[in-house]
């Protein structure tokens, strides 16, 4: 898979059909058995193996060829770096779990969130919107299975769990209920081990600065392996105003 053109680059297929390869278009194209990627003059490719995470990466004049799971240099230097995340199954269909709120039934209070995703915090704020005429006071609950965890009202839009609450990796329930003339709304999130936040923050504090695409790239697919799907939007709406024309991160959010 295709994780960074810059420079002239061309594919040449296995079949050889020949192609300019274009940042903008190419971003996360697959790549076969038997193809060749060139790149003329000063620039970059870079490649990431589905199977084993691996990124190839070509800088200047130089040529390679996708042989099995794995790239071949055929001239030039080429650059090997491990750790990519990627997409959960391949270059078609690549995202399995960004569930945008325009699902939940309509109603005068609207969860925003956490809705059906992970979260990496033990004290989540729960937020919702409350365009109820006369309705000023909403109940919120936190449910483990059929146990209430947490319960409170209030006035506002929000509120945060209180510390010593929740456990890790549990899917919790939470619900608004404003009232039998309105009814119930709610969502679900469930916490990650101490382990996933740690492998989250560390790689948020990598892309400090000027992250290149091949790791903002990562950086998406691994919080899409994890379920941090409210993170992963963000991450996907930062990628859709920077390669508006790309095909592939169009079929990401229309799965979606």
């Amino acid at each position: 898979m295709i994780f960074d053109v810059m420079g002239d680059a061309t594919l040449i297929s296995s079949k050889g059909k020949v192609k300019a390869l274009k940042r903008s278009k190419h971003i996360l194209s697959a790549v076969r058995e038997g193809d060749t990627i060139k790149l003329n003059g000063t620039g970059k490719v870079v490649i990431v193996s589905i199977k084993d995470k691996i990124g190839y990466v070509i800088t200047h004049d130089a040529e390679i060829i996708i042989v099995g799971d794995t790239v071949k240099a055929v001239k030039g230097d080429l650059q090997v770096k491990e750790g990519f995340s990627v997409p959960q199954g391949g270059a078609k269909g690549p995202i399995g779990a960004i569930v945008l709120r325009n699902s939940i039934r309509k109603s005068c209070i609207e969860i925003v969130s956490p809705f059906n995703t992970s979260v990496i915090t033990y004290t989540p704020t729960l937020k919702w919107k409350n365009s109820c005429k006369g309705l000023r006071s909403v109940s919120v609950k936190v449910l483990e299975d059929r146990t209430v965890v947490f319960d409170t009202a209030t006035k506002g839009t929000s509120v945060q769990v209180a510390a010593g609450t929740l456990k890790p990796g549990i899917t919790y329930r939470w619900l608004v209920d404003g009232g039998a003339s309105v009814g119930i709304v709610g969502g679900t999130f469930t916490t990650v081990e101490q382990n996933v936040i740690d492998l989250v923050r560390t790689a948020k504090g990598s892309l400090s600065g000027k992250p290149e695409l091949p790791e903002l790239l990562s950086y998406l697919f691994m919080l899409l392996e994890n379920d941090l799907n409210e993170m992963a939007d963000i991450e996907l709406a930062g990628l859709e105003r920077k390669f508006p024309d790309n095909e592939y991160i169009k079929e990401i959010r229309e799965q979606h």
